[in-house]
């Protein structure tokens, strides 16, 4: 993950969709950089870097810390970034959402590279209510009826459980609400839809306060 980019760009006020139209890429290609998912080639590291100004240590967030510094005794919690939302339901566009969400430390040292989402709708309502936050660690690839955070055209996500066989992706609905269906997706279709899976489930909680 560029650690630093997340930083400088706030630190500017742009919004992420700003920033990806002045570079000229896709803003799902520049959320990914910023989330870790995909890391930029090295003569866009340097684009980056005089777009913003700074170096491309400060966009990797690499900072010295003196040689004495230790970790404070007694930190039972940590944070992960929120980075927006994802509909259990039809798909639906993810959002930036600027916070950090706590949960506890030894969760956040198994899983390094994950992140949190916000949940928007009942499809995946036996799993995880709407409002819910549902942690996704992108390192971890889905075995088939395991939930997953699936990307379906570039700008689309959706969270489903997810399987895999050699001509088909299935996602499927996890709901109380008997409308939802699954969605069939048959790789050799010359119009088939892109997926992209973004991470699997690993858990979920709510806001302090959530009331269903």
């Amino acid at each position: 993950m560029l650690d630093g980019m997340k930083k400088i760009r706030r630190s500017t006020g742009k919004t992420q969709a700003e920033v990806a139209e002045e570079l000229d890429v896709p803003r799902s290609t520049y959320i990914a950089w910023e989330r870790g998912i995909n890391v930029p080639r090295t003569d866009m590291m340097s684009v980056l870097a005089d777009y913003y100004g700074v170096t491309v240590d400060d966009l990797l967030g690499r900072a010295e810390l003196p040689p004495n510094a230790l970790r404070p005794r007694g930190v039972k919690s940590a944070t992960a970034p929120l980075y927006g939302t994802i509909h259990a339901g039809e798909n639906d566009e993810m959002w930036e959402l600027l916070d950090d969400i706590k949960l506890m430390e030894e969760t956040r040292d198994e899983h390094p590279h994950a992140f949190f989402l916000q949940v928007n709708g009942d499809c995946m309502d036996k799993v995880v209510r709407p409002g819910g936050y549902v942690f996704i660690d992108p390192d971890v690839v889905p075995h088939n009826g395991d939930v997953a955070a699936v990307n379906v055209n570039g700008d689309d996500a959706t969270l489903k459980r997810f399987s895999r066989t050699a001509t088909e992706i299935v996602l499927t609905p996890d709901s109380t609400n008997p409308e939802h269906t699954a969605k069939i997706i048959r790789q050799n279709a010359p119009d088939a839809t892109r997926v992209r899976v973004l991470g699997t489930l690993v858990s979920v909680q709510y806001p302090s306060g959530y009331r269903y």
